[in-house]
């Protein structure tokens, strides 16, 4: 009995030791609050002698804000409840506050309190409480290496939209149960580095709504520098993603401008280029230039003077002061060019911008150019129907006025060669019949368009019949008429002797181009337009492009004796059928007609 009253009386003295040394606060309060037993810890910290440190309230300690709390959680605590850990203020002597984090608490079966409490660190400049009180705007908190919250700032509650109260003691509330691990792998990493961790991760409202967060995870130590807290700074990313969304979403925008305005100037028909003046060179050209000028663009690039090269050799002087004289505004000019190398001419209409820079010197150009040729090509198509126009309008009015007179004047000439045999009539009834052939053909020009008889005719058809007709003149002139037709030539609606007047003159001219003899190609296509092409192409001599311009007005023929009149009358029939003829000619290289007519596909 006696060696077990020893053993007893050690072990308590052992206890009694150890809670003396402990660095934890241990107190035993009674029902009231009052200390009923604090251990040396206690003493330090509060500057205590041994006859204060009992039978005093415990409140004459803690701060006058912090006291309700601490009464509901320590003198209010029941036997079957759990404790709840929390942090409260505590006065020193001379009038100074520091922080206290409540551990453990517990009631025992005589109503007494026992609690371990834990100094967190005295509350200066460097503090972590102070830190999250006064010197950040973040919202933060801090808790236990459990992840309990043992203190919030404004900050947390304005964000979060939790109070003080009512998450004080419980594990934070802001993480979402889908990011628990994540959260709890990240205090380890804490706890084991000691260092802090920044990531973004996602939190929750108190409303249940989530929102993208940077969030701080910050260890804090004991003296012994062992890590017994954290602190968590968030940072509200929600602006920042919607910002960076907006930024994005303009990138993508200014992104799809770029591109489209790319395709643009990629795909339009218009040539489009930036000249630097200083360098001397194109820092960009479109790829219509290529299709234009049958030339690689790269070509283009190395050698900028191939524009000029390409220019038809009248206009040259013009387009080289007009691309090298110096100008503070816009300008714009027409001119002649050689689209391909077989030299086919073209138009161009080409618009210069010039850039200046910041001291107001040019230093760019924006060049803008157009393939006008089709629109030059149509103005001179018109110009040549107003000159059939008034041709007919002419046959019309001096036809019969000439052609009775003229009628009279021949029978007579005849009788009258009959009497005399005068050696001038011959002379005078060949010129007579000239006249007559001239009106003639006036007159053909003058028949209105509705007098014209229309069918759907097969136009492969109708150009072998003028082969056959046209054979024996051109082996006469040692002239080969080669024929290549398309056998799914769609049919055409027209008037086929008219269609074969015009083949007719076209292949004579031809015949007339080669005095030597040669070749003749006569192929029918359908283009991609759906009309039917007709092309008469010889190997004479060619004409220049001054002379192409004119061919079709009257009284101009390259023959001695031509009037003009019987290509005239080609374009009146074709225009008649509602298509086009086009001529092209290069010297030493030949002439191609082209015929152009309107198929059933067009019709239908």
């Amino acid at each position: 009995m006696d060696e077990m009253c020893t053993e007893q009386a050690a072990a308590n003295k052992t206890v009694k030791w150890f809670a003396e040394k402990a660095r934890n606060i241990l107190l035993l309060l009674d029902e009231q609050g009052n200390i009923k037993y604090a251990n040396q810890a206690f003493q330090r910290l509060m500057a205590l002698s041994l006859s204060d440190r009992t039978n005093q309230s415990f409140f004459h300690f803690i701060h006058e804000e912090d006291r309700e709390e601490a009464a509901s959680r320590l003198l209010f605590l029941e036997k079957s409840t759990s404790f709840t850990p929390f942090t409260s203020r505590y006065s020193y002597k001379n009038g100074r506050y520091g922080h206290l984090f409540w551990q453990e608490a517990e009631k025992t079966e005589e109503g007494w309190i026992r609690v371990i409490a834990e100094p967190i660190e005295e509350e200066n400049e460097g503090s972590w409480l102070y830190f999250l009180a006064n010197h950040t705007e973040d919202p933060g908190y801090i808790i236990d290496l459990y992840g309990r919250v043992l203190l919030i700032n404004e900050a947390f509650e304005q964000l979060y939209g939790w109070k003080k109260k009512e998450i004080i003691g419980r594990p934070s509330p802001v993480i979402p149960k889908d990011h628990w691990h994540e959260w709890h792998e990240k205090i380890e990493e804490v706890r084991k580095s000691k260092k802090p961790v920044t990531f973004q991760t996602v939190r929750k409202k108190r409303d249940g709504t989530t929102f993208p967060v940077s969030a701080t995870i910050s260890p804090i130590y004991e003296r012994t520098g062992r890590v017994f807290l954290c602190l968590i700074l968030t940072k509200d990313l929600t602006e920042y993603y919607e910002t960076r969304r907006l930024v994005e979403l303009q990138n993508k925008v200014i992104a799809e401008r770029e591109r489209l305005l790319l395709d643009i100037t990629e795909n339009i028909t218009e040539m489009i280029s930036l000249f630097d003046l200083k360098l001397n060179k194109f820092l960009y050209i479109s790829p219509s230039h290529e299709k234009f000028f049958n030339i690689n663009i790269e070509t283009l690039y190395e050698k900028p003077e191939i524009i000029l090269e390409n220019c038809h050799p009248e206009d040259l002087p013009n387009v080289v002061e007009f691309f090298c004289k110096p100008t503070n505004g816009t300008k714009e000019l027409e001119y002649r060019v050689l689209k391909n190398k077989s030299g086919e001419p073209g138009w161009m209409t080409t618009k210069v911008t010039p850039i200046a820079d910041e001291d107001g010197t040019i230093n760019r150009w924006i060049n803008i150019s157009r393939d006008i040729t089709e629109l030059k090509k149509r103005e001179q198509m018109i110009r040549k129907w107003d000159k059939l126009s008034a041709v007919g309008q002419l046959a019309a009015g001096i036809a019969h006025e000439v052609r009775n007179p003229l009628t009279s004047v021949k029978g007579f000439m005849q009788l009258l060669a009959q009497e005399t045999n005068n050696k001038y009539t011959d002379i005078i009834l060949s010129e007579l019949e000239r006249i007559e052939f001239i009106m003639n053909e006036f007159l053909i020009l003058a028949k209105p368009h509705q007098d014209v008889q229309m069918k759907l005719s097969n136009i492969n058809e109708v150009l072998s019949e003028v082969v056959v007709f046209m054979k024996p003149e051109a082996l006469l002139y040692s002239v080969d008429i080669h024929q290549d037709f398309d056998k799914n030539l769609p049919f055409v609606q027209c008037e086929p002797k008219q269609i074969k007047q015009v083949i007719i003159n076209l292949i004579k001219n031809a015949i007339d181009a080669m005095p030597s003899g040669g070749n003749i190609y006569l192929t029918t296509s359908i283009t991609s337009d759906s009309q039917v092409a007709i092309e008469v192409r010889d190997e004479g001599a060619g004409m220049p492009i001054e002379r192409l311009e004119r061919l079709g007005e009257p009284f101009y023929s390259n023959k001695e004796k031509g009037t003009g009149l019987g290509l005239m009358m080609c374009y009146k029939i074709i225009e008649n059928h509602e298509g086009t003829i086009h001529f092209t000619s290069r010297e030493g290289d030949g002439t191609t007609a082209r015929v152009l007519l309107p198929s059933t596909y067009n019709l239908s």
